[in-house]
């Protein structure tokens, strides 16, 4: 067997039959060029690869699956026992929409996939039809994909847990880097720890005597940093919850915090206009960051830990070699106070957020503006780069989280059920849950599958 997939898309087909499958492809194709259909084809398998592993993904991502059904499809062991209960599960548990298309004839009727409409007559397969005939079947069938695609962009996927227990709003929610817990905190002046999968609050951490605006995990996921309008940076064990090291020195409400990627140093942001990098082990501060006219908002560290980018109230983005301390460039192009920024994982791009409702997305070698993402109908509060570098995800106090594809910039998907402010969004260490937390006091967990 063969299967062509993507984010959104997954085709099965018997090999003996890819004269369909070719037939198919260029009735999407004018659609996969537009980037409405982002086709994935199992030819892209590069020698090497876990091609079972690599199908098991696609399909546990399907937003659509079209089945090309015939006795072949229905005689193969690896459609029955690997690729249609994966199938029917998602279809029950998340809303996979199937097309059956039938190819050949078969005893469709008979078989559990006759639960769903075919997109054709079974009792008419395409083998006993005309070529124009079977053209009208394969038009439909792309409609009836675009359709589907659609329908699930208007009515995003409900949240997966909706964690409850702050009492005042959330500024940040961000997941432990085995992707088992999150940690959120807010205005209620507490750090909260759950478990990613049941929601269960595990433990909260209090200390900060004012609002807490941002927390970080350590790479090896023992410590959690926090940032406050306390003025302070506290550094806590995640095991015992016991508080280890208190970092002074901002004379400003401190609003963003970062690991580097190593676990050796802390950066901080704060309303007193400048960064501050620490050493994590001791707490001890090493260089102070100055540039930015107006409070920082947010800090994050390059993928190789090399280099920092902060955003201010001043409007721009700073580049800084995190060795020196030397700022490196400044970026301007944002109308408002940019909010957020996210490094994409290869380290070419950068991302920021806005409160002129944009989120721009850069290009690090030229500095250069790629392209500017509009939709939100509010400021931008937060941005973050999905693990694998396709999708990015932002924060709007707009109430709703947006999905885009960071290639091309379109929009992908919506997220509107929060009933407040949106801060942030996170992804999960996998790439296919999402984090949010929202001024509504809750941290809501989304599924989002993969890029």
């Amino acid at each position: 067997m063969a299967q062509t997939t993507t984010g959104k898309v997954f085709i099965s087909y018997s090999h003996r039959d890819t004269a369909f499958l070719d037939r198919l492809q260029e009735y999407l194709a004018p659609h996969v060029r537009d980037g409405a259909i982002p086709l994935w084809v199992d030819t892209q398998i590069k020698p090497g690869d876990d091609w079972h592993e690599k199908i098991k993904a696609a399909l546990a991502d399907a937003r659509v699956a079209i089945l090309l059904v015939s006795v072949s499809f229905l005689a193969s062991k690896f459609v029955a026992e690997e690729e249609l209960p994966r199938l029917l599960s998602a279809a029950k548990e998340r809303g996979l929409v199937i097309l059956p298309v039938v190819v050949t004839p078969c005893l469709f009727r008979r078989t559990k996939l006759s639960t769903f409409q075919a997109v054709n007559d079974p009792s008419r397969p395409l083998s006993g039809l005309s070529q124009y005939d079977q053209d009208l079947i394969w038009e439909r069938v792309v409609e009836s994909v675009l359709d589907a695609m659609e329908a699930q962009l208007e009515a995003p996927p409900t949240p997966l847990l909706t964690l409850n227990g702050h009492t005042d709003s959330i500024w940040s929610a961000t997941w432990a880097p085995d992707g088992r817990r999150l940690a959120s905190c807010g205005d209620d002046k507490t750090v909260r720890l759950w478990d990613a999968d049941s929601g269960a609050l595990l433990r909260t951490l209090k200390g900060h005597n004012d609002s807490v605006h941002e927390v970080s995990w350590s790479p090896d996921g023992r410590k959690i940093a926090s940032a406050s309008s306390d003025y302070t940076v506290r550094i806590w064990d995640v095991e015992t919850g016991a508080l280890l090291s208190t970092l002074k020195g901002h004379t400003g409400l401190v609003l963003s915090v970062a690991w580097d990627h190593e676990g050796f140093f802390l950066a901080s942001a704060s309303s007193d206009k400048t960064l501050r990098l620490w050493e994590a082990a001791t707490g001890q501060p090493l260089t102070t960051l100055s540039g930015h006219t107006d409070a920082v908002r947010a800090v994050v560290w390059s993928p190789d830990s090399l280099r920092l980018a902060s955003t201010s109230d001043d409007k721009s983005v700073r580049l800084w070699a995190a060795g020196s301390g030397k700022l490196l460039s400044t970026w301007w192009g944002h109308t408002e106070y940019v909010t957020g920024v996210a490094w994409s994982p290869d380290g070419r791009r950068l991302a920021s957020s806005s409160l002129d409702r944009t989120v721009r997305v850069w290009d690090m070698a030229s500095g250069q503006p790629l392209f500017t993402l509009t939709g939100h109908t509010d400021g931008v509060s937060g941005v973050a780069w999905s693990p694998d570098g396709r999708r990015l995800a932002s924060a709007s106090y707009d109430k709703t989280v947006r999905l885009w594809d960071a290639a091309s910039g379109q929009i992908i998907a919506i997220l509107t059920n929060h009933t407040g402010a949106v801060k942030t969004a996170a992804w999960s260490p996998d790439g296919r849950r999402l984090a949010s937390a929202s001024y509504d006091k809750t941290v809501r967990v989304w599924w989002v599958g993969e890029g």
